[in-house]
């Protein structure tokens, strides 16, 4: 019994170890890929991707979903849009994703990653996607993803100058979203400065001064508070452009610098191109000829990387959109083939069961018919022998009275009701008419004594008379004269 109970836990106690196992080794080569992160991307790259390869053959589906986001931002972070698209939309039907928050993150980077490109209306798409999706997460970690979904189609709808009236509505709700959030959460204040640079950032497009610095203002007192660097660059950003404007040049010069800093550690190239941008009017209003120069270099030579790889990602972007369009077409078709084709053997089968029905229909019926003839007949047949029974009835009457009587017209209503039997007498010919008369006696079966009544003969008579037609007729003296005569 100890033996058995100790087998039973041992058994339980293995996935639990193995499973942390898992973990253990998963957790080692995502930490080293983010280690070198920081030194070289090419081999953090790598690494990232050997932590992915090890989760999938382990099953580790938590470890497959981490690794994935991480590649995901690692391509988005430099400028890879189109990369991080088709990685992410392959990723997404893999079954870890197809549950959870997983697809939602996911849904996200696609969504992000049009946004960049320009394919607002596809993002668009991926977002009401990414927000089904979050609505039907339940539990209060669901609220920061969901406010990320809203904070994500307010900057969708922000680059489109048609639907830039929803974005302040869309960020809204992603703020007050974030704001219900615990205050324990450490999350809290990153999601809310993040939300509310973007709506700073809303404003400053829209060239309402006044309100984005509001908003800057109240995103500063969550500056202290913060994790990571989630909006720190555009916060810097939108404060270099605020100092700018109202001649503050060497602060603004600090705050873009500040910015460029963040984007060098995390090796962003999207956001460097604005930057070196204003650092060059910047310097130019300062007089740096230097620091104009240089500036304005690295500004030449990332817009044109950047168109570069603009036109590279759209021309990607556009494969996987007519690649998933040819596979929404086929998809689509295989299901209008297999409509058809249910159609097709419903209307075979039906066609079948009806013609079956049909055909045992038509026998039915000729069965109907047929027995209804028979029953026709019959009932002629019985009619006939009603009339015929019912007229030798009459007429068998009517010949026990004439023989009683003795009356001579006997013989001719006898021959009325039996023609075929008197006609057979008739071939002896040398039968007498008494003869003929014992001959009908005998065939209404009359006794001897009732026949020597009705003759006015005596018994004896009557029985000579009977062996003298057994004689004539051949009679075989074992058959019985009767039976003879009504076989006859």
């Amino acid at each position: 019994m100890k033996y058995s109970l100790f087998f039973l836990g041992l058994l339980g106690i293995l996935p639990l170890v193995y499973s942390q196992s898992k973990q253990a080794e998963f957790d080692s080569l995502f930490q080293k890929a983010i280690r070198l992160d920081a030194i070289a991307s090419p081999q953090a790259f790598t690494a990232a991707i050997k932590a992915i390869t090890y989760a999938e053959q382990t099953a580790y589906n938590p470890g497959i979903l981490k690794g994935t986001l991480w590649i995901c931002e690692y391509y988005i972070r430099n400028g890879n849009d189109a990369q991080a698209l088709l990685f992410a939309a392959k990723a997404e039907k893999k079954e870890p994703f197809l549950k959870g928050d997983g697809s939602v993150k996911l849904k996200r980077i696609k969504a992000r990653s049009l946004i960049r490109m320009g394919f607002y209306e596809e993002a668009d798409k991926t977002l009401q996607e990414a927000l089904t999706y979050a609505l039907k997460l339940k539990g209060d970690k669901h609220i920061p993803l969901l406010g990320a979904v809203y904070t994500d189609m307010g900057t969708n709808y922000a680059e489109r100058n048609v639907t830039s009236h929803l974005a302040i509505e869309y960020y809204q709700k992603g703020l007050q979203l974030f704001q219900k959030m615990k205050d324990s959460d450490p999350l809290k204040p990153q999601y809310t400065f993040w939300v509310l640079v973007k709506i700073a950032s809303f404003y400053r497009k829209q060239r309402h001064p006044a309100k984005a610095r509001q908003y800057l203002k109240t995103a500063a007192l969550y500056s202290g508070q913060l994790k990571n660097n989630l909006g720190k660059t555009d916060f810097y950003y939108n404060k270099g452009i605020e100092s700018n404007t109202e001649g503050k040049i060497d602060e603004a010069k600090q705050y873009f610098q500040k910015a460029l800093d963040i984007v060098k550690r995390e090796r962003k190239i999207t956001c460097k191109k604005e930057l070196y941008y204003e650092l060059f009017r910047v310097c130019q209003n300062l007089k740096k000829t230097d620091s104009c120069r240089y500036y304005r270099q690295q500004y030449i030579l990332y817009s044109d990387s950047l168109h570069q790889m603009y036109r590279k990602d759209a021309s990607v972007a556009l494969r996987f959109f007519e690649k998933e369009k040819q596979q929404e077409i086929r998809e689509r078709s295989l299901v209008y083939f297999l409509i058809l084709l249910l159609c097709i053997l419903i209307i075979l089968v039906g066609t079948t069961k009806l013609f079956r029905d049909h055909k045992k229909f038509i026998i039915l019926l000729e069965e109907k018919i047929a027995i209804e003839g028979r029953l026709q007949k019959n009932e002629s047949n019985l009619n006939q022998i009603k009339k015929k029974n019912n007229l030798e009835v009459g007429t068998t009457v009517t010949l026990r009275r004439l023989v009683k009587e003795g009356n001579p017209a006997f013989l001719i209503e006898f021959k009325k009701l039996y023609p075929d039997f008197y006609d057979r007498l008739l071939v002896y010919n040398s039968e007498t008419g008494n003869d003929m008369k014992f001959c009908a006696l005998i065939r209404l079966n009359y006794t001897t004594i009732q026949m020597a009544e009705y003759t006015k003969s005596t018994i004896r008579a009557v029985e000579s008379r009977k062996y003298r037609l057994r004689k004539k007729f051949n009679i075989p003296k074992d058959k019985n004269i009767y039976e003879w005569f009504q076989e006859f």
